[in-house]
């Protein structure tokens, strides 16, 4: 996934029939024997330091747990700050984990591909939940430009 998927759009840019190689992947997921324990695949994905193996994990989760159990399943990717570099159309987009993450739990479409609804009552929830994320992140940004680094060679008192 990492080698060869250069977009997270659901098909080559300029066409809406050949799927790109980033959902090839993600649909290869549902076909591995690993897919019915996603506990085991949630682990292996979490271990991957590529931000577009993840995003293709997070995106099969997203298609696989029942809308209840999105927030339990996802949560601690709402605070992962690895950056994501991909091509959308022509121009290269920055972005991060978390902010991926939240689209696809706010969001009803991801790249005009509908995701699987969720009901009013667990979507209600989850607006509950994420409100206070931009607060969170700008208090822990905050905190990180007052605390200091940590420099090696000095000695801990």
């Amino acid at each position: 996934i990492a080698k060869y998927a250069d977009t997270l759009d659901v098909y080559n840019s300029g066409n809406n029939v050949h799927p790109s190689c980033f959902i090839c992947q993600v649909y290869r997921l549902f076909t591995l024997p690993q897919s019915e324990d996603l506990e085991e695949l949630l682990q292996i994905l979490d271990a991957s330091t590529s931000a577009k193996v993840r995003c293709a994990g997070v995106l099969y989760v997203r298609f696989v747990v029942p809308p209840q159990k999105l927030w339990e399943k996802l949560e601690e990717n709402l605070f992962d700050e690895q950056e994501l570099k991909y091509l959308d159309g022509d121009k290269q987009v920055t972005t991060t984990i978390q902010e991926y993450v939240e689209n696809l739990l706010i969001k009803d479409k991801y790249y005009n591909t509908p995701l699987p609804r969720i009901p009013v009552k667990v979507r209600q929830q989850l607006e509950k939940e994420l409100a206070p994320l931009a607060q969170f992140r700008k208090r822990m940004a905050a905190m990180q430009k007052a605390l200091p680094k940590k420099v090696s060679g000095t000695a801990v008192e």
